[in-house]
């Protein structure tokens, strides 16, 4: 019978292509920004609420919702942590970068002018 006509292997090819597509996308998420992260995200939630996708692309939107959640909690922690990082560096002296020593050479007058003009 030709491959083309039997329903089942049109389905099997299917499925096939549908794993390779999933492979390519896999890990993705762990690339991606915030901003990408959620728009994908919300793509996925208006295709489900739209209920265009069937039982196996729905699995399939929830499955990758998930990731992308992970994803967004990953930068938002990640982003939390830089907040605070920053925040105690201020509060320890005013340190520009972790590990680096502070500036106490300059005088408090300066501390008005503008960083260009220090």
């Amino acid at each position: 019978m030709d491959p083309a006509l039997d329903p089942i292997s049109g389905l099997v090819a299917a499925r096939r292509e549908g794993e390779r597509e999933g492979e390519r996308e896999s890990g993705r998420e762990e690339t991606m920004t915030f901003d990408e992260a959620l728009a994908q995200l919300e793509e996925i939630i208006e295709k489900m609420e739209r209920r265009d996708a069937g039982l196996e692309e729905s699995l399939a939107g929830y499955e990758a919702s998930v990731k992308l959640i992970k994803r967004c909690r990953d930068v938002l922690r990640n982003a939390e942590s830089r907040v605070e990082e920053l925040s105690k560096l201020l509060e320890e002296g005013g340190q520009s970068e972790p590990g680096e020593a502070p500036d106490n050479a300059q005088d408090s007058d300066d501390a008005s002018e503008p960083l260009g003009n220090r």
